[in-house]
Parts: structure tokens; C-alpha cells; sequence
């Protein structure tokens, strides 16, 4: 069996991960002014032009690796920013309090009819209903299958 190596010291983050760790927990904790995160859009890399006679050993591979690098990391910086805006939105809807809740809940801007559930939802109690019929149906059949069969 192999020793498992230690690694004492050696955060699995990167610094700058940590580093904005820090910062938002010292923000959180009312120790630092809040300052709006600027993200700075990724900038794409130049795409070459092809040469015109180029023959290789793969013709897929005309692309140089430096060129297929920068193309991969302004695509994983761009899925970064898109990431952040969609949690930064989650957490702004996400943000109610009891006061606000039991607001909404005791002033509905919607009234919907016991009629429109039926025709909206009807589905679900046909469903129900199929579910309650197969599983009596097994229950009866498990009662008889153990009076019939021998042991």
C-alpha cells in the first residue's frame, strides 16, 4: 500500500481564490466596506489566418497549442462572469424576511379559483388515483400469492 503524501501548508486554492475569500468574509463580518466586484470582460484572443498552402501531418491541428490555450482560457473566464451575475441574481431573489414573506402571504396579488387548480392540476389527481389503484391491486395480489402458494 502506498503512504498517502501530506501536504502541510499547501492550500488545494489558489492564492487569488483565497485571497477574495478573505476579503468577502471581512466584508460579511462588517470589517470592510462593501465594493461591487468589477469583473472585466475576457478579451478574445487574435484568430491567425490559415496559410494558404499549409500541410501537416493532422490537417485538424493548424491551430498553434499557445492559440488553443488563450481561445480555452477567454471561455472559461467568460463561463466565470456568467456564473457570478447568475449567483449574484440567485442571492438578490433569494433575499426575504419573515416581514416581507407574511406580507405576501396575507395579501396575494393573485387570486386563483378552485376551478383553475382543477383544469391546471387535474393531471396530478388522475395520477394519484392510478398510483392508489396499481398499489391495491398489489396488495391484493401479494394476500392472495401468500394464501395460495405453499410453503
Amino acid at each position: 500500500m502506498s503512504k498517502r503524501k501530506t501536504r502541510e501548508g499547501a492550500p488545494n486554492l489558489p492564492q487569488e481564490t483565497l485571497e477574495r475569500a478573505r476579503r468577502q468574509a471581512a466584508v460579511d463580518r462588517g470589517e470592510l466596506p462593501s465594493e461591487p466586484e468589477q469583473v472585466a470582460a475576457p478579451v478574445p484572443a487574435p484568430v491567425a489566418p490559415k496559410p494558404a498552402a499549409a500541410v501537416t501531418a493532422n490537417p485538424y491541428r493548424t491551430v498553434p497549442a499557445s492559440q488553443r490555450r488563450a481561445v480555452a482560457t477567454a471561455r472559461s473566464s467568460d463561463r466565470r462572469v456568467r456564473g457570478a451575475q447568475v449567483a449574484g441574481a440567485r442571492t438578490r431573489q433569494t433575499e426575504l424576511d419573515a416581514d416581507t414573506i407574511s406580507e405576501l402571504l396575507d395579501n396575494p396579488t393573485v387570486f386563483v379559483s378552485e376551478q383553475q387548480l382543477k383544469t391546471e392540476y387535474g393531471f396530478v389527481v388522475a395520477d394519484l388515483r392510478n398510483m392508489f389503484t396499481l398499489a391495491a391491486g398489489l396488495m391484493v395480489l401479494l394476500v392472495v400469492l401468500a394464501t395460495v402458494l405453499p410453503r
